[in-house]
């Protein structure tokens, strides 16, 4: 039996403190009790795996959960005497499998840009990059994205067999706002799908935002659509975000929103504007839907790898897609150092 096979992955409990600590510092870091009190804290929206061999620590993985349908593996760590014998397989398919298991249908991680073996590692699950860093940049790590199979890339994806992809390697304008880019061709019938992505390479020590898709445009059977969140203001203001999703149509015939479900957090309340369907969209309209929410006390969501509030969005076109397109929003908050 291989190791992958014998290994047992549990969610952290405190009995496994002194193994972690022992991992930790095999591979040059330290296992702070602030650390393991924010593992405590936030074990409602983040899930940390520990890898068991018998009663051995061999392997740790964070799987933060607070948004859907988005989800990050987060500090993937395996034991050097154990590197090359699935352990890390088997953390990222158990991340995978719980976070599917629980609706979070797109995944996403940061990976550093010079470790092949990382890189084989996620490409064999289906991940691929999302924003990549800049040719002069000095940030050493890139994103990457995984969509499960009920998502709409994946839809795109099945249906154009011999589909080429592409990133950008720098951000690009869309309407003003500058992201990066994520695209999908198909170089028999010219069909495309663009993802847009809201973010930075890395992430910074401060200032950073949370990596998330803020525009889709689909190219299909000579039907051009974009649909577009722009917040309108980066943070968290007065316990309150503002924003406007914006659909525009470059068709020749109407397209139809045949409903738009929110995926909103317990405590976040939409308090003005209305997300009411189904309704046309007419050739070369373009459609603005002005939303405002509050954040009250009960919104118990942490700061994860980022202060990020996020959004989402799922968008019917079934003219398009059978799965709801998706799009985000995101507000990042202020905290203070108390």
């Amino acid at each position: 039996m291989s190791i992958k096979e014998k290994l047992l992955v549990k969610e952290f409990e405190p009995e496994y403190i002194s193994g972690l600590a022992e991992l930790y510092k095999l591979l040059g870091s330290k296992l702070s009790s602030k650390l393991i009190q924010t593992w405590m804290k936030s074990r409602k929206y983040s899930k940390v795996l520990v890898a068991l061999l018998g009663d051995k620590v061999i392997g740790k993985v964070t799987l933060d959960m607070a948004y859907k349908p988005y989800s990050e593996i987060v500090n993937l760590m395996v034991h050097p005497d154990y590197r090359g014998q699935g352990v890390g397989s088997r953390l990222v398919e158990e991340c995978i499998s719980l976070a599917e298991s629980n609706g979070f249908t797109i995944q996403f991680l940061m990976a550093d840009v010079s470790n092949v073996i990382a890189h084989k590692l996620y490409a064999k699950y289906g991940f691929i990059v999302g924003i990549l860093l800049e040719k002069l940049a000095s940030e050493k790590h890139v994103w990457l994205y995984r969509f499960s199979d009920n998502t709409f890339v994946n839809e795109f994806v099945r249906n154009h067999p011999l589909v080429e992809y592409s990133v950008s390697r720098s951000r690009v304008n869309l309407k003003g706002k500058m992201l990066y880019l994520m695209k999908w061709t198909d170089p028999i019938t010219e069909d495309s799908l663009r993802v847009y992505l809201q973010g930075q390479a890395g992430q910074p020590l401060t200032g950073g935002t949370m990596p998330r898709i803020t525009a889709v445009q689909v190219c299909k059977n000579s039907q051009e659509f974009t649909i577009i969140t722009c917040e309108k203001h980066k943070t968290v203001e007065e316990a309150s975000m503002e924003l406007t999703i914006s659909i525009l149509n470059k068709s020749s015939e109407k397209i139809c929103i045949e409903d738009i479900d929110q995926l909103i957090p317990s405590g976040i309340e939409l308090i003005h504007g209305s997300l009411s369907c189904p309704f046309s969209v007419e050739p070369n309209e373009d459609v603005s839907i002005e939303l405002k929410y509050k954040v009250s006390r009960k919104f118990d969501i942490p700061a994860l790898s980022f202060t990020t509030v996020v959004l989402s969005y799922y968008i019917y076109v079934r003219q398009l897609f059978s799965s709801p397109i998706v799009v985000l929003a995101g507000f990042d908050r202020i905290l203070s150092n108390d």
